[in-house]
């Protein structure tokens, strides 16, 4: 992980604007850790996209520490949960709604009438991503070879499931699903996904960033294990590594964005959301945008490590149209590289405001 530093040599296109907006931040004690997370709540006064209702949707991925997590909202906030039609979990009007008379309409309507809910279960990020903010998806993630050896004790324990691990891991739950679960929008893009490994860190930081006061909880442990990581064969490793790369990629990338965003917090600066690609046409496009400003975002594109362009997100994405982005979408990125670039280049993307790196690896020109 590294950050852009300021630089001299800038070539700035038609109509940029510098990006400003400074604040206030509030500090928060990790176990260990100075944090001073940023507080979005008192920070955001507009009614940009759906923020206005501070209504928020956490995808519960089996086996993250997500129960610990959901006791907590149950604690201080309303919950609407689906965790599929037959549990006594799912809230009855999602069973009616989305279950029974397929209308899930009905739900978002009612969620958008009140405010400070939380909608939550055992589902994909794509079934309610069209509900709140794209800054107000929540989900946690965990190394895939722990997350695997979980969910197969619980299944012994609680669901009666009477298999050997190795005939487990040939299920569907069992290949790349925290990467599944979070498909229909980029990483860089989700509002805040927390490490299973770094959970207490992780609370501190949405507390920061949301205004939130959730407890640490520490719920659905399963005492006695079937397995433990340490006492499984090599061979059963490497399987579930083999047929998880996705999610050890994922697992990789939250890492990147979550010392990044460390590091932000203690040096008072926001963070920007971004995702970017080269096109079959050689052009750079993407997104970008502020955690806490409605500012367009200002970077700098470096090309084998040399400044070639200082660009500003301001045109419309159409990505993922079933998310709620900021700006009314105002957030995109077109940049031509064929005059800069040749094959083989490696291209870089850093926001211009706080140095933060905007590409988790670098982009290969193609042709």
């Amino acid at each position: 992980m590294k950050f852009r530093k300021s630089i001299n040599k800038t070539r700035v296109i038609s109509g940029l604007r510098r990006v400003t907006g400074a604040f206030d931040l509030t500090s928060k004690k990790v176990p260990g850790k100075s944090v001073n997370p940023l507080m979005l709540a008192d920070q955001v006064k507009e009614a940009d996209g759906l923020e206005q209702y501070n209504n928020f949707f956490f995808i519960h991925i089996p086996k993250t520490a997500g129960t610990s997590f959901r006791k907590a909202l149950e604690d201080k906030y309303s919950v609407l949960a689906d965790y599929g039609p037959q549990s006594v979990e799912t809230n009855a009007l999602i069973k009616a709604s989305v279950y029974d008379s397929n209308t899930p309409l009905l739900v978002k309507r009612q969620f958008q009438e009140l405010q400070n809910q939380w909608l939550t279960g055992h589902v994909s990020l794509k079934k309610y991503s069209n509900m709140v903010s794209a800054r107000h998806i929540i989900t946690f993630v965990r190394d895939p070879i722990e997350r695997v050896i979980s969910h197969y004790n619980h299944s012994i324990r609680y669901q009666g499931y009477k298999g050997d691990l190795a005939a487990f891991i040939k299920g569907p739950q069992s290949s790349n699903f925290q990467k599944n679960s979070l498909l229909s929008l980029p990483l860089g893009l989700i509002g805040y996904i927390g490490l299973t490994d770094c959970y207490d860190e992780s609370v501190a930081l949405i507390n920061g960033y949301y205004g939130l006061d959730l407890d640490i909880k520490n719920a659905n442990v399963n005492a006695k294990k079937t397995i433990e990581k340490e006492a499984m064969s090599v061979a059963l490793r490497k399987q579930i590594s083999e047929q998880n790369k996705a999610d050890i990629a994922c697992v990789n990338e939250v890492r990147f964005l979550h010392k990044q965003r460390m590091a932000l917090t203690q040096e008072n600066k926001q963070w920007v959301y971004s995702h970017f690609a080269i096109n079959p046409n050689n052009v750079l496009i993407g997104c970008a945008y502020y955690s806490h400003s409605s500012e367009a975002v200002e970077f700098e594109v470096l090309r084998n490590g040399e400044l070639i362009e200082t660009v500003i997100a301001d045109g419309f994405y159409g990505g993922q149209p079933k998310v709620n982005f900021p700006r009314e979408r105002y957030i995109g990125v077109h940049l031509p590289l064929s005059s800069h670039c040749q094959k083989g280049d490696k291209i870089e993307v850093f926001a211009k405001e706080t140095g933060q790196q905007l590409t988790f690896k670098p982009l290969t020109v193609k042709k």
